[in-house]
């Protein structure tokens, strides 16, 4: 039987992989979930397309849903992950992800990794390779308060970035991370707004997957 993954159908849309969360422990409603679901479907600049997908909270099942998203629809052009940071009054635009799971509370599904690596064989860390500085100066531009963070966390936020970095860097799609703030800080609608603008100028950098082709399975990448 063949292991050959799905590719892209011929003449589909060039998309935007844009993944988010669901609410999680304290936080019962999470921006990062509302604004994939605002911009899902979404066409941009050039003819890409916005693919949202929410998450699960959860180390393996994150990890499992990205891997089913990438073995159905392929490589995108360009992968943003979203999640909340509910303690940052500005949007954090992520440069590193660490090779490390060392959660301070169980991720949705009970599991609790301490000091584990993320990828046995992995570098400790991985930059991200979308234009962060670009990023960030264009939300500033617009008027959203925005920096350049060295620190996604140790938990599931982090351990996407990380795979999604794995699994990408390789191909030649840009990838990275936005930490989002409280919708008390910011308004919903802004924040779709600012997520949008980013979108937009990453999209605008030359690096692009090939059209139609899929990565390797992920793996262990976040367990």
């Amino acid at each position: 039987m063949s292991t050959r993954r799905p590719r892209a159908e011929a003449g589909a849309p060039r998309t935007v992989l844009l993944t988010g969360f669901g609410p999680f422990g304290a936080e019962a409603f999470n921006p990062s979930e509302h604004v994939v679901r605002a911009l899902d479907g979404e066409r941009l600049a050039d003819g890409l397309q916005v693919r949202g997908r929410v998450l699960p909270v959860a180390f393996d099942a994150a990890r499992a849903a990205l891997e089913a998203d990438f073995a159905s629809h392929g490589v995108p052009a360009l992968a943003l992950g979203l999640g909340l940071a509910a303690s940052r009054c500005e949007l954090s635009v992520e440069r590193v992800a660490l090779n490390l799971a060392d959660a301070p509370i169980p991720d949705a599904d009970g599991s609790q990794p301490i000091d584990r690596p993320l990828a046995a064989s992995g570098p400790p860390a991985r930059f991200a390779t979308w234009p962060a500085k670009a990023v960030a100066a264009a939300l500033r531009v617009a008027g959203h308060p925005a920096g350049l963070s060295l620190s996604a966390g140790s938990h599931v936020c982090n351990a996407v970035l990380y795979a999604l970095l794995e699994r990408l860097e390789p191909l030649g799609v840009p990838a990275g991370f936005l930490h989002l703030p409280r919708v008390a800080v910011w308004p919903i609608e802004r924040q779709v707004e600012a997520v949008r603008l980013a979108l937009v100028t990453a999209a605008a950098a030359p690096t692009a997957a090939p059209a139609g082709t899929a990565p390797p399975g992920l793996g262990g990448a976040i367990d």
